[in-house]
């Protein structure tokens, strides 16, 4: 398990969890996100956790906000009398699936934390040995304890193939950000610490005050866009309903027009009332391409300070 490489499974497309955001990529190795504008990432190491890691990313959970709701609110069919005890069903199905969804990260949670303990405490892979037992009988009413599994071939996967990748890009990130930085590193020569890992040491020299001021403002800059943009999108979804009903109005007062055959005066005036309808709903459309070119900028706008980061 530790030597080989994860690939990408097709069954992942239909799961709960993913299947509002996966995509294949031609490359086995790796996955596609279609919320965070199609970024791909690499599930070579850690298979179906890397998706979960990434479902709980802070710029996927935004992106997933932003997901324009418009489309699944309007013209929905009504279910039918022998339909509803169906979607019933469904629904209780559906609320069992996410419940399951949530307790499966909040497990692999746990497992990354106590690996994570491992390493702090210089502990043999061994010390997991029934430790899963252990927690379930001592948490008995906990269904993250009942469902933790530990092992020292799972430890050691989960450390070899996830932490020490996951810390060694987070800290060659931080070093390419740093300004200054140094190395401490003490290699005794004699052969029998030659034998045994070298430990090093990396400190960073920031301008610390500084830099934690610009990322503050700019963490308000885009929490302040989040907000506009969700403003933005109520307004769309009112304006949506304003139009609907808008249309339906001057369609009723030109069928009201064909009934008053042998009444011109009336004729003229439900025409007249479904003419001005029609150019109110011509305005409110305009507006609404206003506000979606409107979200479209603040996007951008957000973008850009996050490439400004890197």
């Amino acid at each position: 398990m530790g030597g080989g490489s994860c690939t990408f499974q097709d069954r992942w497309l239909t799961d709960s969890r993913f299947q509002s955001w996966l995509k294949r990529h031609s490359d086995k190795t790796r996955a596609v996100c279609k919320v965070c504008k199609n970024k791909d990432f690499s599930i070579e190491k850690m298979g179906v956790s890397a998706l979960i890691s990434h479902m709980g990313g802070k710029m996927h959970a935004s992106y997933m906000k932003d997901v324009n709701p418009l489309q699944s609110l309007f013209f929905k069919p009504k279910p039918k009398d022998s339909e509803k005890s169906d979607s019933s069903s469904k629904s209780k199905e559906n609320n069992t699936k996410t419940s399951e969804g949530d307790l499966s990260v909040k497990v692999l949670d746990s497992e990354i934390r106590w690996a994570i303990k491992v390493v702090k405490m210089h502990a043999s892979y061994r010390s997991c040995l029934d430790i899963s037992k252990l927690f379930a009988s001592m948490f008995t009413d906990s269904e993250i304890a009942a469902s933790f599994q530990m092992s020292k071939t799972k430890v050691s996967y989960i450390i070899g193939f996830g932490l020490a990748d996951y810390f060694y890009k987070t800290l060659a990130s931080r070093v390419k950000q740093s300004p200054f930085y140094a190395i401490l590193f003490d290699e005794s020569l004699n052969d029998t610490l030659m034998k045994e890992q070298m430990d090093s040491k990396y400190k960073e020299y920031l301008k610390k005050n500084k830099l934690e001021k610009q990322k503050t403002r700019e963490d308000e800059k885009v929490e302040e866009l989040l907000s506009e943009i969700q403003n933005l999108n109520h307004k769309q979804l009112t304006i949506s309903q304003t139009i609907a009903t808008l249309q339906k109005d001057a369609n009723d007062c030109y069928d009201k027009a064909e009934e008053y055959n042998d009444d011109l005066q009336k004729m003229q005036n439900e025409v007249s009332k479904g003419n001005s309808l029609r150019q109110t709903i011509g305005q409110k459309r305009k507006l609404e391409k206003q506000y979606q070119k409107d979200v479209k900028s603040l996007h951008e706008q957000i973008e850009a300070i996050k490439k400004a980061r890197k």
